[in-house]
């Protein structure tokens, strides 16, 4: 646990110095490589949006071996056998095992929390390792004889005190979050059908964002979804309005038709966005929906029943709704999202706008045109 230092006498003091500036340059490449990757995991995102393949190729060797969302995982190795390196430099002994569990418990819980590795098993590798690292640190600590029981002491206040402020941050964003910001987590719960409007989708929702109105969330399930036995208690409990993308087959999805009857079912604000191929369900097709849709039975399991589907069928027609036009264009985009937002949750309909028609209980115009149809 020492580091040799050659005196600085007569003969010895050069060796001294030369060894210094030699470890001195030797240093440079490593921390210059630290400093590359810092740079180039930053540079990653912005790389990946313009399409820059040269730029990811010649850095693969960094993030190959990681999950896309977990890339910065290397920085955390770099980081911790950079410290691992330095830490011996250290002249208290006690201070070396505090600063060594310090580099080391931290990935052991972004291990856990992200499992950065691709392979599963380089994942319990690596949780288990370091884990075997501490147990040793801390077996060290006990077989150690030059503890300096005041400097100990410091520690331990420190560490309470830091566990301490932790708890009450906790506490304090849980206050801001249940008392303090208002609204939902999601503003806007985007139900569509992959297929036919998963490219709308993903649109609306950049042009929702762009609003400053918009101030949560926006739910599309590729990014925000990560356990489907979870995507109706979003609807219920964590979402101020359902946007139902009214594409030709939707009402023959059942997680989609599962969405709007949650939502009925919670009395969750609910618009609907018509495209231009979408034709209402016929009397036939509500009452016989379990033969038509055989997947909607696995609802069940969710508490949603087929009865519970077909009254939500129903319902939907007594939803405002936009009725889309033919071509699609951003400025057409825009006028959407401003509208969405400018509803605040039905309380303020928006007016017709650049050829979008904006309507609010379709099912009192709808019923009156099947009075004046003749029978069959």
């Amino acid at each position: 646990n020492q580091i040799v230092c050659w005196s600085g006498d007569y003969d010895n003091g050069d060796k001294h110095t030369y060894m210094v500036i030699i470890g001195l340059c030797l240093s440079v490449v490593p921390v210059s490589f630290v400093a590359l990757s810092v740079w180039v995991v930053a540079q990653l995102p912005a790389r990946l949006r313009k399409g820059d393949t040269n730029f990811l190729h010649a850095f693969a060797f960094l993030f190959y071996r990681f999950n896309p969302r977990a890339y910065w995982y290397v920085l955390v190795l770099l980081v911790r056998n950079l410290a691992a390196a330095l830490i011996p430099l250290v002249a208290n002994e006690a201070l070396q095992i505090c600063l060594l569990l310090v580099a080391l418990a931290p990935p052991i819980v972004l291990c856990v929390a992200y499992a950065p590795w691709r392979i599963a098993t380089a994942n319990f590798l690596d949780f288990t390792t370091n884990s075997g690292f501490v147990l040793i640190i801390f077996l060290a600590a006990l077989l150690s004889d030059s503890a300096n029981e005041i400097f100990i002491a410091e520690v331990l206040t420190a560490v309470f005190c830091a566990m301490c402020a932790i708890f009450l941050i906790a506490v304090l964003r849980c206050l801001y979050s249940v008392f303090l910001r208002s609204g939902k987590t999601y503003q806007f719960f985007l139900c569509h059908h992959k297929h036919a409007g998963g490219g709308f989708a993903r649109l609306l929702k950049l042009r929702l964002k762009r609003d400053s109105r918009v101030t949560r969330q926006v739910f599309l399930d590729s990014d925000n979804l990560q356990d489907l036995s979870l995507l109706f208690g979003y609807v219920g409990n964590n979402t101020d309005t359902l946007v139902v993308l009214c594409t030709a087959s939707i009402l023959s999805r059942p997680w989609c038709v599962g969405e709007m009857t949650t939502a009925m079912l919670h009395d969750v604000d609910t618009i609907l966005l018509l495209f231009p191929d979408f034709t209402w369900p016929t009397d036939e097709f509500v009452e016989r929906y379990a033969e038509h849709v055989e997947g909607v039975r696995s609802l069940m399991k969710y508490g949603i029943s087929v009865v519970k589907v077909q009254e939500a069928l129903k319902w939907l027609t007594t939803r405002p709704r936009m009725v889309l036009p033919s071509e699609v264009t951003l400025s057409m985009m825009d006028v959407v999202a401003s509208k969405l937002v400018a509803r605040r949750r039905g309380q303020m309909e928006s007016s017709t706008h650049h050829g979008i028609e904006t309507k609010e209980v379709p099912s009192k115009r709808r019923g009156t045109e099947e009075k004046n149809q003749p029978d069959a």
